[in-house]
């Protein structure tokens, strides 16, 4: 699962005995079905849980989400690069 945690050991301190809970549409719950699955997580709870703690965690780069944009822009533009020097190399010679 993409940014999966370790499991914390379930000692008496790291118990889960917090609920949160919210309301979805079934369009919204069909796809946070399919994307655990997607994810290989065991549980919808269990994805769920990760992937809130996972966008909720914030770093020198801000959220996780603007984290990823930032390593998404990057690869895209090393694409566009290469794709600029693969057309130099197929452009035919100018006269």
């Amino acid at each position: 699962m993409a940014g999966a945690r370790p499991q914390e050991a379930q000692t008496p301190r790291s118990r889960r005995d917090r609920t949160i809970i919210f309301r979805l549409t079934q369009a919204e719950y069909d796809r946070l079905k399919l994307a655990c699955a997607a994810a290989g997580a065991r549980t919808l709870s269990e994805y769920t849980r990760s992937e809130l703690l996972d966008a909720s965690e914030t770093d020198s780069q801000g959220s996780t989400n603007l984290k990823r944009f930032h390593a998404i822009n990057e690869k895209l533009e090393e694409l566009k690069a290469m794709v600029n020097r693969i057309s130099e190399r197929m452009a035919p010679d100018a006269p």
